[in-house]
């Protein structure tokens, strides 16, 4: 919450909103409501993916850039995007933790290649 009043107070704005696909097979959400309801964690996948899809929703209402990303290729997306080699962006991301410090997991390393991604155009 401190990041965000401080953005407001500097004057920043967004560019952009970032999320991560959920990990489970693309077709776990395919089925018929009565087989996701039946399944506790199908119900949770749906329920993740419904927020994504808000918060992207969202951000292309505002006419802001909105991506979806997979956690397992977010590495090599910001490469192609940033010309840069997969071993320099986790390199980089070493030294943004060290310099950020704990917590520094692979949730805000996420984070961090999904501001990336959208700061790379």
């Amino acid at each position: 919450m401190r990041s965000v009043r401080h953005a407001v107070s500097a004057k920043r704005t967004a560019c952009g909103s970032a999320a991560f696909a959920s990990s489970r097979h693309p077709g776990a959400l395919c089925r018929n409501l009565a087989t996701i309801l039946a399944s506790h964690a199908l119900i949770h996948t749906a329920e993740g993916e419904f927020y994504r899809d808000a918060i992207l929703a969202a951000a292309q209402a505002l006419t802001l850039k909105a991506t979806r990303l997979k956690a397992v290729e977010a590495h090599s997306h910001v490469a192609m995007r940033t010309g840069m080699g997969e071993g320099a962006i986790t390199k980089a991301l070493r030294a943004i933790g060290k310099s950020v410090g704990p917590p520094w997991t692979s949730d805000e390393k996420l984070a961090t290649l999904a501001a990336w991604s959208l700061l790379a155009n």
